[in-house]
């Protein structure tokens, strides 16, 4: 395209360029005539130089056949019209002695002055237009955001987290397998291995293009070995990929009860884990014939990693060399314990109207570590059998409540901290009991959850008792916002006993029509 322009703006160039002033240079420098002489003054020039500028007159001129060529293609050039043609055409009175090439343009396109606004656009869209629409078109497919993924997935994303608040778990494979990363990257042919691999798992998919990537997927969680040399490739960027695709999902989700379910795949994810395995299969060398016998079954896999390696007793099916690796492993395990708390500051009780401060409190402890390692802004790694490369490990603290089911607030902690502490405001709007529920997952661990609930009783405004402050008297003034509180209360309390007297009014007007029925009969 760039080219073909090019040769139709140069022509048009070289033909305003010869009409104007090749013919008079050369009349001028090459005839020896003045530019208005006529055509026999021209001609009488010609014959006097022919015998003047001859080769064989000037044998020791190198130059001398050049300038007696340049002598008769001057003179064909301005008598002989056909000359003329080729040379303002060709810039050669014999005609084209070189290939060109070009496109068919209007001629007020490339002829004159014209042509020179040509190649003034051709730049324009060579050096701004073409390069600007691949930048925005490298931005809309190929710009990652900080998570490392496409940013053309974000919508796509969205409307698959924020739109479906009935998400289960097992819908979250197929959404990761849709991200463009895998049709851009990955070769689209579908081997019979994974044909096979597919229909083992029975993975079924609305769209194609993610077929291959979820089989991939499915097949690294559920541990089945694959054979060909390309897949395990492929396999590799799916896995790697399907991390960075998991930690976008859950901060998509971070205030929707979903982050719960994309949180329990990326666990089985990260361990690959069944739907049916138990977590103590997230310990090296563990089996469900070991499991068995061990009788871990019976007990939570936190119960298991907070007992004694005496009472695991794990020398009595593993070899040395196992067990250590067993105990290592539980020893990086994290152990955490939550406190949390829920009340208005300054105030006995909680009324209409209050703002709650629901305070949660996390310890995290490993056996592994002492004081000297736990960095506030270093982060964690994780402990993970088979996955290829080092995971962070991020603890999410999801805080849900009765009253709001579809919504719910959460926040992440991914350093290598002991202890954690978080604040949070809630307004108190309806009267009842408020229950509040913190949850606290990690998403790289299955079975080390950890719980726990608060309820407070909101009552209906009224006047409350409020601490004494001795030490400071101007404290036990009521501010604006407490008088305005306090009116509110008033005219409530007033209401409801006019609301109280109108029903006793009424009832003992019921039970004095009642009597005077029962005279009448």
């Amino acid at each position: 395209f760039f080219f073909f322009f090019f040769f139709q703006a140069e022509d048009g160039i070289r033909d305003l360029v010869r009409s104007r002033g090749l013919g008079d240079v050369y009349k001028r420098q090459v005839l020896g005539v003045s530019t208005d002489a006529s055509e026999r003054e021209i001609k009488q020039a010609y014959r006097k130089l022919t015998v003047v500028m001859h080769p064989d007159k000037n044998q020791d001129d190198p130059a001398a056949a050049e300038k007696f060529m340049k002598l008769n293609n001057a003179y064909r050039s301005l008598t002989d019209p056909e000359a003329r043609e080729n040379f303002l055409k060709y810039g050669n009175p014999d005609g084209p002695t070189h290939f060109s090439i070009g496109i068919p343009l209007p001629s007020f396109m490339s002829k004159g002055e014209n042509g020179v606004m040509t190649l003034i656009i051709l730049f324009v869209m060579v050096l701004v237009v073409i390069p600007g629409f691949g930048y925005c078109l490298y931005l809309s497919l190929y710009r990652s955001n900080k998570y490392e993924i496409l940013s053309s997935n974000e919508k796509e994303f969205e409307a698959a987290i924020k739109s479906n608040n009935k998400l289960k778990e097992k819908d979250v494979p197929e959404i990761v397998a849709a991200a463009r990363e895998f049709t851009i990257y990955m070769k689209p042919n579908l081997e019979p291995e994974c044909e096979n691999i597919g229909k083992e798992l029975g993975v079924k998919t609305k769209d194609s293009f993610c077929y291959k990537p979820l089989v991939l997927l499915q097949a690294f969680v559920r541990k089945i070995p694959i054979h060909n040399a390309q897949m395990l490739q492929d396999q590799n960027f799916v896995v790697k990929t399907s991390a960075r695709v998991l930690s976008y999902l859950a901060d998509l989700a971070s205030k929707s009860p979903v982050i719960v379910e994309v949180l329990k795949f990326s666990q089985k994810f990260y361990q690959q884990l069944k739907v049916n395995d138990s977590p103590l299969m997230q310990l090296p060398h563990m089996t469900k014939e070991a499991i068995s016998k061990l009788d871990a079954s019976r007990t939570t896999f936190r119960d298991f990693i907070s007992r004694s390696p005496q009472d695991r007793n794990l020398t009595s099916l593993f070899n040395e060399s196992q067990a250590k690796d067993i105990e290592a492993a539980i020893a990086a395990l994290p152990k955490l314990a939550l406190e949390v708390t829920c009340g208005v500051e300054g105030s006995e009780g909680v009324y209409e109207g209050d703002i709650l401060t629901l305070k949660i409190k996390g310890t995290i402890v490993r056996s592994n570590s002492d004081e000297a390692d736990y960095v506030e802004e270093a982060p964690s790694a994780a402990h993970t059998n088979a996955f290829p490369q080092a995971k962070q490990e991020i603890l999410w603290v999801i805080v849900s409540s009765e009253m709001s089911a579809e919504k719910c607030s959460s926040f992440r902690i991914s350093r290598r901290a002991k202890n954690f502490t978080k604040s949070m405001n809630i307004f108190a709007v309806e009267t009842g009991r408020m229950t509040f529920t913190v949850h606290a997952v990690f998403d790289c661990y299955q079975g080390l959850d950890a719980t726990e609930s608060v309820s407070v009783y909101v009552r209906r405004a009224a006047k409350r008792r409020v601490k004494d402050y001795s030490e400071d008297p101007e404290l036990n003034e009521p501010s604006l916002v407490e008088n305005i509180m306090e009116s509110i209360r008033g005219k409530t309390a007033d209401e409801e006993a006019e609301l109280v007297e109108e029903e006793g009014e009424k009832k003992k007007g019921k039970k004095h029509k009642g009597k005077k029925k029962d005279k009448a009969e």
